[in-house]
Order: C-alpha cells, then structure tokens, then sequence
C-alpha cells in the first residue's frame, strides 16, 4: 500500500436463509422470511448464517436478535 493509505476492512458476510413451505407459500411470504434471517444475522454481529425459524415471527422483528446465529 501507498504511504498513508490503510488497507480496506476485510469483507464480511451474512446469510438469512428461508425455505418454502416453512417460511412461506407466496414469493412475498418467503422473501420476508430470508430478509428476517438476514437482519438477524447482521445484527448477531456479522459473519453470520440465520435460518428464519431461529428468529421471532415477523411482527415481532424490530426486537428480534438472533439466538441461534451460526458464526463463520
């Protein structure tokens, strides 16, 4: 690297991940799902994989933390 330049934070990554007919029948049931996951595992800290079914139903999302996050 250039002088004074610092090297980019290394990437991470977090995965929601839904199943159909679990988490839903309709494409916008499923996708509310894997979002659900998704931000769950965001909020686990990162680097994360969440299914839908660890996480609270979605009217209760906005106090849902993930419990079941897997850390990769």
């Amino acid at each position: 690297m250039p002088d004074g330049v610092t090297a980019p934070p290394p990437p991470t990554l977090s995965i929601g991940i839904a199943t159909s007919p679990e988490h839903g029948l309709t494409k916008a049931e499923f996708l509310r799902g894997a979002e659900k996951a998704l931000y769950a595992a965001k909020s686990a800290g990162r680097n994360c994989i969440v299914k839908a079914s660890d996480v609270a139903p979605v009217s209760a999302f906005n106090q849902t933390t993930a419990s079941n996050a897997y850390v990769i």
